[in-house]
């Protein structure tokens, strides 16, 4: 039952947290006001697991400022596991106009509310359940479990084709998750998940697509999770490089 407490809170979180996010989407319809909102909800959350569960010296070693370099080398890494397959697809299509035309999507409000989604998505995902697992295995495996978890709560997006979208959220929900164990440090997280979701928003902003042919956009999907594997190994690799030690 030791063993599988991570895995039964991690999905009872996920649940209640999407009961939240439901109930505050009701009640906010403005959506910065929304984004607000379901911050404050997931670190009162976030706060509220760190009580009961009594961690809450080793989750302090997650959030020192000392790390907060991971930030930056996620946002970095986060552009161009997204980027690179893009550009890879559709580098006949881009001139100095197009890169002009995406980048002039960014804003500082974008960017700002942007970032705080991101936080309450890894508040929810990459919150104290996670230093529950002290052994290597048992982080790798709850990694995996919390990426599948990942991919499922999108079902609920109607936007999303699971069939076609699932391997690639499942391995960013992994990805995620093992750069959290592997740096020791919610930076790290928060940045890839950052500057993946700046580089989709000026996509779609610039209404820029794969390719405009099927061969094209899966040729970007199968591209993207390849990227994200070879991700994954150079995070683990990293970890492994490290002094085994007790989260």
């Amino acid at each position: 039952m030791t063993i599988m407490r991570p895995y039964l809170l991690q999905l009872a979180f996920v649940l209640t947290g999407l009961v939240l996010v439901i109930s505050v989407s009701l009640l906010f319809h403005d959506t910065r006001v929304l984004t607000i909102a379901t911050l404050l909800v997931f670190i009162i959350g976030y706060l509220a697991l760190m009580y009961f569960l009594k961690i809450s010296p080793a989750i302090k070693i997650f959030w020192r400022l000392d790390k907060i370099y991971f930030l930056f080398i996620g946002i970095v890494a986060g552009i161009l596991i997204q980027g690179i397959p893009f550009f890879i697809t559709n580098h006949a299509a881009f001139g100095r106009e197009t890169f002009l035309e995406m980048f002039s999507q960014v804003t500082l409000s974008g960017l700002f509310f942007t970032f705080l989604i991101v936080l309450w998505e890894e508040l929810w995902f990459r919150n104290p359940i996670l230093n529950l697992a002290e052994t290597k295995k048992q982080q790798i495996l709850l990694s995996i479990y919390i990426g599948l978890l990942f991919a499922t709560i999108h079902l609920l997006n109607i936007k999303v084709n699971l069939n076609i979208e699932g391997p690639e959220l499942m391995l960013a929900g992994t990805l995620l998750t093992i750069s959290y164990y592997a740096s020791r440090s919610i930076w790290l997280p928060i940045g890839l998940h950052f500057g993946n979701n700046i580089f989709s928003s000026m996509l779609e902003k610039s209404n820029l697509v794969a390719s405009g042919t099927d061969t094209g956009i899966k040729n970007e999907l199968v591209l993207r999770w390849v990227i994200l594997t070879i991700a994954i190994g150079i995070v683990f690799l990293y970890w492994l490089d490290k002094k085994k030690t007790a989260v």
